[in-house]
């Protein structure tokens, strides 16, 4: 079962990665993983590491709490 939390960070995720005009398969790359895995992070089917969350702020330029904003009300509507 997918969890509020992964999904709403990997809504971020994708939100993030189309607004830099990068594919699923650029930014794969750049973090050495496939295409597919990006896809499972921002569908919420794969937890973030924190190790990948890391390098995932680095390479699309933006702050970690980028991925946080909105993450209360999110949790507060799963619950």
């Amino acid at each position: 079962m997918k969890h509020p939390f992964d999904v709403h960070v990997g809504a971020k995720l994708g939100q993030c990665r189309t607004s830099a005009r990068m594919s699923r398969q650029q930014l794969g790359a750049r973090l050495g993983v496939d295409a597919q895995k990006i896809r499972d992070f921002e569908t919420g089917d794969a937890p973030i590491s924190p190790g990948l969350m890391r390098n995932i702020v680095a390479e699309l330029n933006v702050p970690p709490a980028y991925f946080f904003s909105g993450l209360a009300e999110a949790l507060k509507g799963a619950a």
